[in-house]
């Protein structure tokens, strides 16, 4: 199945007093998945001097089986719809560890 590089989907946004942290997931044109961070708020002031913290990883289409494998998800399905059913909310930031632990993907800082 053909995934979908047109859709974006909410993985986390939360707020807790003067702090947001948000995370985005979507597929790329060329068949591998972005997940998007921004944080906002006091915490983010050891990285930003204007309270806002904004992140990328991209995981090239070629470990996309290899990611599902480490999350634990099942191969078939649209990968940003196992992502809202098993990594939204709280699993997000495992998510994230999952793939900064693995290797499989490669972080930017905007």
């Amino acid at each position: 199945m053909a995934e979908q590089h047109d859709r974006t989907v909410i993985l986390r946004d939360e707020t807790k007093g003067e702090e947001q942290s948000i995370l985005r997931a979507r597929m790329t044109s060329d068949g591998g998945l972005e997940l998007e961070g921004q944080d906002f708020g006091p915490s983010t002031s050891m990285v930003s001097d204007d309270g806002e913290y904004e992140y990328y990883w991209e995981v090239p289409a070629e470990h996309l089986a290899a990611l599902r494998e480490v999350l634990g998800v099942p191969a078939e399905g649209e990968l940003l719809d196992v992502l809202v059913e098993h990594s939204s909310g709280p699993e997000s930031r495992r998510l994230e560890s999952l793939v900064s632990s693995s290797g499989l993907g490669r972080l930017s800082v905007i």
